[in-house]
């Protein structure tokens, strides 16, 4: 979940402040959306497996 946390905080933080123009950059908005989405899908994923666990031990 760390590294998920500096990944969302360089794309979403310092990419803007250190690179000129990022927003108009094409590779931009797809950077900072799978940022965005990455903590999602981090919980999804290791959620779900431990919901399957839980549920396969009753």
């Amino acid at each position: 979940m760390l590294a998920i946390v500096v990944i969302l905080f360089s794309l979403c933080i310092v990419c803007p402040l250190a690179i000129s123009g990022w927003s108009k950059l094409p590779i931009a908005l797809p950077l900072m959306a799978t940022g965005m989405l990455l903590p999602f899908a981090f919980f999804f994923i290791f959620g779900g497996k431990q919901l399957a666990k839980d549920a396969g031990k009753k």
